[in-house]
């Protein structure tokens, strides 16, 4: 990615954020056989095999290195809602218990079980993310359309709309990016691509994760979002243009089936025992997992608890549900989806690509990106070149919150570097130059 820097408009950031993602697939670019294999097309997601056997519907994109989040301030303390004011243990616990509450309702409708028969991932965290719950997902994308969207736009005080900015004068904008590929703790390894803190959110039974091409990262009590930072300038004529272009926010933000109970839920306190259940397994542990006394305590706050929830569907809306979704084609009428063909270790032939080939696809990619650095300039994800011109590893460092750039806080603006993007030179035909090998980087290095 580029330097972290202050850009002047919105285009600058664009063109630069372009040139760097395109750094990384030049020999697709110029081989159309090898493009048409390992590059999805545009604005589709991908049937993606994970980790645990599951399928995920993986938003497409020329570049899966980096995921971005856009932000019309500045937060020292980037936290995702269920940590962003003070609560007790028990506040806590409430506000997962509402998304036990959404998970039990959502259960119950034919999108979710048609997506669960065909083993699919149904992201129910993620979806009480988008849908106005508190978690502990914060939320990213690899749109920087997207980014710039919330980057640039107002949500409004009941979170059912946004609006572009009003004023004349100048704005400043922020775009984290975020690297996508993480290391394990005990070994220094690479995991698979979205195998850890940050999942891909994607295609959903419900269509606003899929819109934002979604992707969020979990983040526990105390840890803050962490990652390349840029800031932009922009007006309100750009904000109104970026507005319109997302159908003024309802392409991103639209209200659906789900919204209105997504919106009850989150304020209730009554719950269903299944519900509790679901959240004593998930979230309780050891000594702490008296489920009679912690009943106790939270019915003494206000909750109510009842055998069944008082979100269950009737039989009659249940028909009339199932007949609009059947009448829009059910899951087959989702025509968005693309997946390609791969062979196994074994050479057998699979039907869709899997988050390790993600990963090997990543390895090969990231490290011949880039430019030099200036002199001083320190970057957390960076390649080293040997002495007789060799690439001989590169590294990825997790950036610490002490570590985090920040603004000038007098002017808003990041200038950690101060030149001229367009200066940064790309080697487009690195790796063939060098004849580059890549290795992993010894952790005491």
């Amino acid at each position: 990615m580029p330097l972290e820097m202050h850009f002047e408009s919105v285009m600058d950031l664009c063109d630069a954020f372009w040139k760097f993602q395109l750094s990384r697939i030049q020999d697709e670019l110029e081989n159309p056989q090898m493009a048409e294999y390992l590059l999805p097309p545009a604005n589709k997601f991908e049937k993606v095999r994970s980790k645990n056997g599951k399928f995920i519907l993986l938003p497409t994109s020329i570049d899966n290195s980096f995921v971005f989040r856009g932000q019309t301030e500045f937060f020292d303390k980037c936290l995702p809602t269920l940590y962003r004011s003070e609560k007790t243990e028990e506040d806590i616990l409430i506000e997962r218990l509402r998304c036990c509450e959404f998970e039990v309702y959502l259960k119950q409708l034919p999108q979710v079980e048609d997506f669960e028969k065909r083993n699919f991932s149904v992201d129910y965290l993620g979806l009480s993310q988008h849908y106005g719950l508190k978690t502990d997902v914060i939320d990213l994308t690899n749109s920087l359309d997207v980014a710039l969207f919330f980057a640039t736009c107002n949500m409004s005080e009941d979170g059912k709309t946004f609006s572009p900015q009003k004023e004349d004068k100048e704005y400043v904008g922020y775009i984290y990016a975020v690297h996508t590929e993480e290391m394990t703790e005990r070994d220094n390894r690479l995991k698979s691509l979205f195998d850890g803190k940050i999942s891909a959110i994607g295609m959903q039974p419900f269509y606003r994760p899929g819109n934002q091409r979604g992707f969020g990262m979990h983040l526990d009590k105390g840890e803050t979002l962490t990652g390349l930072l840029y800031s932009f300038s922009y007006t309100k004529e750009d904000s109104e243009r970026i507005y319109r272009s997302f159908q003024n926010g309802n392409e991103l933000w639209h209200e659906d089936e789900i919204s209105c109970s997504a919106r009850a839920i989150a304020k209730s306190m009554t719950f269903s025992y299944e519900a509790m259940n679901m959240c004593m397994k998930r979230y309780m542990t050891g000594k702490q997992k008296d489920k009679k006394a912690i009943k106790r305590t939270l019915e003494e706050l206000g909750c109510k608890f009842q055998k069944h929830s008082q979100w269950e569907i009737g039989k009659e809306t249940m028909r009339k549900i199932r007949t609009a979704y059947n009448d829009v084609g059910g899951f087959d009428g989702m025509t968005d989806i693309v997946q390609r063909q791969t062979m196994s270790e074994d050479g057998l032939r699979k039907n869709c690509v899997d988050t390790k080939f993600l990963t090997a696809m990543w390895m090969i990619q990231f490290p011949i990106s880039g430019c030099k650095a200036p002199e001083g300039y320190d970057s957390p994800y960076s390649f080293t070149e040997s002495k007789d011109g060799k690439v001989w590893g590169f590294s990825l460092k997790k950036i610490k919150q002490g570590e985090q750039t920040k603004p000038n806080p007098e002017t808003g603006k990041v200038e950690k570097w101060k030149g001229n993007w367009q200066s940064l030179e790309i080697d487009y035909h690195r790796e063939k130059k060098l004849k580059m090998e890549v290795k992993r980087v010894p952790k005491n290095r």
